[in-house]
């Protein structure tokens, strides 16, 4: 049954009425709400300190309606200096400018039903210089292939670059010039394990890339449903690996 609770911030009190196997103890003006998980095992705590164990982009204003442009607030949830950054279902128009993922994000998690739009021709999604053990799935398309049409020579889903002993899951990349590029500069993008899913409709699916004496070795890649349609191939020569 729905139960009327109310929670107070910033001194104002607010109602609210859930559904839930969990407990949220009702409280009045003067104590703070507190949560507590079902199982007998379970222990309470606020509200507050429970929220606070995810940090959602739609934390710093990002919509995810396809058609607003979430790269800054995207950005500032990456640079907020939370560890792990989580990215709720919708359909994330990341314009021209990319994201880039800093060292300081342990864990970047795109839910399943959410997917990143990218109009640009640079790298949409940079990993960069990963602390060891990280993961990250993420989703990421571009609206149309026109690498085929000589519009695009440039473009890459995602790029990891320097990244060391994480785990990438790629669960949608297309229509881009590269797919996942693997790029070592100076120091090496190693012993990493990529979970690949769907990445079709890229010339390039996969790219292992050093430069400046870098390099990129040491790799393991799981699965992959890697695709190109005929009608790309009808006019360039077909997905290279």
């Amino acid at each position: 049954m729905s139960s009327p609770y109310a929670i107070k911030a910033g001194g104002l009190t607010v109602a609210l009425a859930f559904y839930s196997t969990n407990v949220l103890s009702q409280v009045g003006t003067q104590q703070p709400a507190i949560f507590t998980q079902s199982g007998s095992r379970a222990v309470s705590r606020s509200v507050e300190e429970k929220l606070k164990e995810d940090v959602s982009v739609k934390d710093f204003g990002a919509r995810g309606d396809g058609a607003t442009n979430d790269a800054s607030p995207i950005q500032a949830a990456l640079d907020s200096g939370d560890s792990y950054i989580t990215v709720p279902g919708g359909t994330y128009n990341i314009g021209t400018a990319g994201i880039r993922i800093p060292p300081s994000v342990h864990g970047f998690i795109m839910r399943e039903d959410a997917t990143l739009i990218y109009l640009g021709t640079k790298v949409a999604v940079l990993i960069d210089s990963s602390p060891y053990g990280a993961a990250y799935a993420v989703s990421v398309r571009r609206l149309t292939a026109d690498w085929d049409s000589g519009k695009d020579s440039s473009s890459v889903g995602i790029q990891l670059r320097n990244v060391q002993f994480s785990r990438l899951t790629a669960n949608v990349v297309s229509n881009f010039h590269t797919g996942i590029q693997l790029l070592g500069d100076v120091k090496g993008c190693v012993v990493n394990q990529l979970y690949l899913n769907l990445v079709s409709d890229n010339q390039i699916g996969l790219h292992l890339l050093s430069r400046n004496d870098g390099w990129s070795n040491q790799n393991t890649i799981i699965g992959g449903g890697i695709s190109i349609s005929s009608s790309h191939n009808a006019r360039l020569p077909g997905t290279i690996y």
